[in-house]
Protein backbone atom coordinates (compact mmCIF):
# COMPACT_ATOMS: atom_id res chain seq x y z
CA UNK A 1 0.00 0.00 0.00
CA UNK A 2 1.31 3.15 -0.90
CA UNK A 3 2.41 5.77 1.48
CA UNK A 4 0.98 9.41 1.60
CA UNK A 5 2.04 12.77 2.96
CA UNK A 6 5.31 14.19 3.86
CA UNK A 7 7.63 14.92 1.26
CA UNK A 8 11.23 14.66 1.61
CA UNK A 9 13.69 15.01 -1.30
CA UNK A 10 11.08 14.40 -4.02
CA UNK A 11 9.33 11.49 -2.24
CA UNK A 12 6.04 11.26 -0.23
CA UNK A 13 6.25 9.26 3.10
CA UNK A 14 4.14 9.74 5.81
CA UNK A 15 6.49 10.23 9.00
CA UNK A 16 3.65 12.37 10.63
CA UNK A 17 1.87 9.43 11.07
CA UNK A 18 4.13 6.55 10.81
CA UNK A 19 7.00 7.86 12.81
CA UNK A 20 6.16 10.97 15.03
CA UNK A 21 3.13 10.55 16.67
CA UNK A 22 3.47 6.62 17.15
CA UNK A 23 7.24 7.42 18.82
CA UNK A 24 5.67 10.76 20.96
CA UNK A 25 2.85 8.18 22.39
CA UNK A 26 5.51 5.34 22.70
CA UNK A 27 7.76 7.88 24.88
CA UNK A 28 4.61 8.84 26.79
CA UNK A 29 3.49 5.02 27.72
CA UNK A 30 7.16 4.54 28.79
CA UNK A 31 7.59 7.57 31.06
CA UNK A 32 4.14 6.67 32.67
CA UNK A 33 5.26 3.27 33.01
CA UNK A 34 8.84 4.06 34.64
CA UNK A 35 7.20 6.52 37.29
CA UNK A 36 5.32 3.44 38.47
CA UNK A 37 8.12 1.55 38.80
CA UNK A 38 9.58 4.38 40.70
CA UNK A 39 7.13 3.97 43.38
CA UNK A 40 7.38 0.58 43.17
CA UNK A 41 11.37 0.61 43.61
CA UNK A 42 10.78 3.66 46.42
CA UNK A 43 8.76 1.58 48.56
CA UNK A 44 11.04 -1.42 48.45
CA UNK A 45 13.91 0.96 48.97
CA UNK A 46 11.40 1.98 52.34
CA UNK A 47 10.84 -1.69 52.94
CA UNK A 48 14.70 -2.41 52.69
CA UNK A 49 15.58 0.22 55.02
CA UNK A 50 13.35 -0.83 57.66
CA UNK A 51 14.88 -4.16 57.86
CA UNK A 52 18.52 -2.80 57.78
CA UNK A 53 17.88 -0.86 60.83
CA UNK A 54 15.77 -3.64 62.72
CA UNK A 55 19.20 -5.20 62.04
CA UNK A 56 21.30 -2.96 62.79
CA UNK A 57 19.28 -2.23 66.42
CA UNK A 58 20.15 -5.69 67.13
CA UNK A 59 23.05 -5.55 66.36
CA UNK A 60 23.80 -2.39 68.40
CA UNK A 61 21.46 -4.09 71.31
CA UNK A 62 23.39 -7.38 71.07
CA UNK A 63 26.90 -7.22 69.14
CA UNK A 64 28.01 -10.51 69.87
CA UNK A 65 25.25 -12.73 70.13
CA UNK A 66 24.07 -11.12 66.73
CA UNK A 67 27.78 -11.49 64.67
CA UNK A 68 27.62 -15.20 66.27
CA UNK A 69 24.61 -15.97 64.78
CA UNK A 70 25.42 -14.31 61.70
CA UNK A 71 28.86 -16.16 61.07
CA UNK A 72 27.02 -19.66 61.78
CA UNK A 73 24.28 -19.48 59.25
CA UNK A 74 26.94 -18.35 57.07
CA UNK A 75 28.77 -21.23 57.71
CA UNK A 76 26.54 -23.23 57.66
CA UNK A 77 24.78 -22.26 54.15
CA UNK A 78 28.48 -22.69 53.06
CA UNK A 79 29.08 -26.08 54.05
CA UNK A 80 26.07 -27.08 52.47
CA UNK A 81 26.61 -25.37 49.25
CA UNK A 82 30.14 -26.83 49.09
CA UNK A 83 28.92 -30.42 50.03
CA UNK A 84 26.04 -30.28 46.90
CA UNK A 85 28.94 -28.70 44.56
CA UNK A 86 31.46 -31.36 45.81
CA UNK A 87 29.21 -34.55 45.96
CA UNK A 88 26.92 -33.87 43.19
CA UNK A 89 27.12 -31.14 40.96
CA UNK A 90 31.24 -31.76 40.00
CA UNK A 91 31.02 -35.58 39.50
CA UNK A 92 27.54 -35.19 37.55
CA UNK A 93 29.43 -32.67 35.20
CA UNK A 94 32.58 -34.87 35.24
CA UNK A 95 30.72 -38.16 33.86
CA UNK A 96 28.77 -35.88 31.30
CA UNK A 97 31.67 -34.26 29.68
CA UNK A 98 33.68 -37.65 29.70
CA UNK A 99 30.54 -39.77 27.97
CA UNK A 100 29.94 -37.07 25.35
CA UNK A 101 33.39 -36.00 24.59
CA UNK A 102 34.11 -38.60 22.09
CA UNK A 103 30.42 -37.94 20.59
CA UNK A 104 31.01 -34.20 20.79
CA UNK A 105 34.53 -35.08 18.57
CA UNK A 106 32.43 -37.18 16.13
CA UNK A 107 29.91 -35.32 15.21
CA UNK A 108 31.96 -31.89 14.89
CA UNK A 109 33.85 -34.08 12.13
CA UNK A 110 30.66 -34.95 10.47
CA UNK A 111 29.12 -31.34 10.73
CA UNK A 112 32.21 -30.59 9.48
CA UNK A 113 32.95 -32.86 6.31
CA UNK A 114 29.11 -32.55 5.55
CA UNK A 115 29.86 -28.41 5.46
CA UNK A 116 32.21 -28.45 3.13
CA UNK A 117 30.42 -31.27 0.60
CA UNK A 118 27.45 -28.70 0.42
CA UNK A 119 29.97 -25.49 0.09
CA UNK A 120 31.11 -27.79 -2.79
CA UNK A 121 27.74 -29.05 -4.40
CA UNK A 122 25.85 -25.33 -3.79
CA UNK A 123 29.03 -23.87 -6.03
CA UNK A 124 28.23 -26.39 -8.62
CA UNK A 125 24.90 -25.48 -8.47
CA UNK A 126 25.29 -22.00 -9.01
CA UNK A 127 27.69 -22.39 -12.05
CA UNK A 128 24.81 -24.29 -13.41
CA UNK A 129 22.54 -22.19 -12.93
CA UNK A 130 24.42 -19.20 -14.28
CA UNK A 131 25.37 -20.84 -16.90
CA UNK A 132 21.75 -22.24 -18.36
CA UNK A 133 19.21 -21.04 -15.68
CA UNK A 134 15.62 -22.39 -16.98
CA UNK A 135 17.81 -25.99 -17.82
CA UNK A 136 18.44 -26.00 -14.08
CA UNK A 137 14.78 -24.85 -13.37
CA UNK A 138 13.65 -27.39 -15.26
CA UNK A 139 15.75 -30.11 -14.07
CA UNK A 140 14.66 -29.07 -10.14
CA UNK A 141 11.23 -29.69 -11.38
CA UNK A 142 11.83 -33.03 -12.39
CA UNK A 143 13.31 -34.22 -9.64
CA UNK A 144 10.48 -32.68 -7.28
CA UNK A 145 7.81 -34.08 -9.96
CA UNK A 146 9.51 -37.37 -9.90
CA UNK A 147 9.79 -37.85 -6.07
CA UNK A 148 6.26 -36.36 -5.74
CA UNK A 149 4.55 -38.62 -7.91
CA UNK A 150 5.99 -41.56 -6.04
CA UNK A 151 5.32 -41.04 -2.77
CA UNK A 152 2.21 -38.94 -2.62
CA UNK A 153 -1.00 -38.58 -4.51
CA UNK A 154 -0.32 -35.01 -5.96
CA UNK A 155 -1.93 -34.45 -9.56
CA UNK A 156 -0.44 -33.66 -12.83
CA UNK A 157 -2.64 -30.65 -12.99
CA UNK A 158 -0.79 -29.28 -9.84
CA UNK A 159 2.61 -30.36 -11.38
CA UNK A 160 2.36 -28.14 -14.35
CA UNK A 161 1.10 -25.23 -12.87
CA UNK A 162 4.39 -25.82 -10.19
CA UNK A 163 5.95 -26.29 -13.86
CA UNK A 164 4.75 -22.94 -14.94
CA UNK A 165 5.24 -21.06 -11.57
CA UNK A 166 9.41 -21.66 -11.91
CA UNK A 167 8.94 -20.79 -15.34
CA UNK A 168 7.44 -17.64 -14.28
CA UNK A 169 9.31 -16.73 -11.91
CA UNK A 170 12.48 -17.16 -14.04
CA UNK A 171 11.05 -14.94 -16.56
CA UNK A 172 10.20 -12.04 -14.07
CA UNK A 173 13.49 -12.22 -12.82
CA UNK A 174 15.04 -11.80 -16.57
CA UNK A 175 12.39 -8.59 -17.28
CA UNK A 176 13.46 -7.28 -13.45
CA UNK A 177 16.76 -7.18 -14.81
CA UNK A 178 15.80 -5.91 -18.40
CA UNK A 179 13.90 -2.90 -16.61
CA UNK A 180 17.09 -2.42 -14.46
CA UNK A 181 19.12 -2.39 -17.13
CA UNK A 182 17.08 0.25 -19.32
CA UNK A 183 16.37 2.90 -16.48
CA UNK A 184 19.15 1.74 -13.67
CA UNK A 185 17.88 5.28 -12.03
CA UNK A 186 14.29 4.98 -11.57
CA UNK A 187 14.15 1.26 -11.05
CA UNK A 188 16.69 2.03 -8.08
CA UNK A 189 14.44 5.53 -6.43
CA UNK A 190 12.06 3.06 -7.08
CA UNK A 191 13.45 0.41 -4.87
CA UNK A 192 14.32 3.04 -2.33
CA UNK A 193 10.81 4.37 -1.82
CA UNK A 194 9.31 0.74 -1.85
CA UNK A 195 12.27 0.08 1.47
CA UNK A 196 11.58 3.18 2.95
CA UNK A 197 7.55 2.52 3.06
CA UNK A 198 8.27 -0.90 4.20
CA UNK A 199 10.90 0.48 6.99
CA UNK A 200 8.01 3.40 8.29
CA UNK A 201 5.09 0.37 8.19
CA UNK A 202 7.04 -2.32 9.83
CA UNK A 203 8.48 0.57 12.34
CA UNK A 204 4.71 2.03 12.73
CA UNK A 205 3.29 -2.04 13.16
CA UNK A 206 6.61 -2.65 16.11
CA UNK A 207 5.50 0.43 17.75
CA UNK A 208 1.72 -0.08 18.08
CA UNK A 209 2.21 -3.68 19.15
CA UNK A 210 4.77 -2.57 22.18
CA UNK A 211 1.97 0.01 23.30
CA UNK A 212 -0.47 -2.14 23.36
CA UNK A 213 2.03 -4.54 25.07
CA UNK A 214 2.24 -1.75 28.01
CA UNK A 215 -1.66 -0.98 27.67
CA UNK A 216 -2.52 1.66 25.40
CA UNK A 217 -3.27 1.81 21.70
CA UNK A 218 -2.08 4.38 18.96
CA UNK A 219 -5.57 6.65 17.74
CA UNK A 220 -7.09 4.66 13.94
CA UNK A 221 -5.15 6.05 10.96
CA UNK A 222 -7.60 8.10 8.61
Amino acid sequence: MPIPVNSTDGFQFDLETKLFQPTKLFLQVIETKLSLLYQIVREALIQAHETVAKLGLQLYEQPMDTIAAWFNQAVAKSEALATIINTEIIPSLNLLYQSNLRNIKNYSEKWSNKIQQSAIEANEFWVKFYDDPLAVSEKIYDNVATSLTQYSTVSLEWLEQFKSAIISIYQSSLLALNIFLDAPQATLENLYVQFMAGILNLYYSLISNAIELLGDSLPAIA
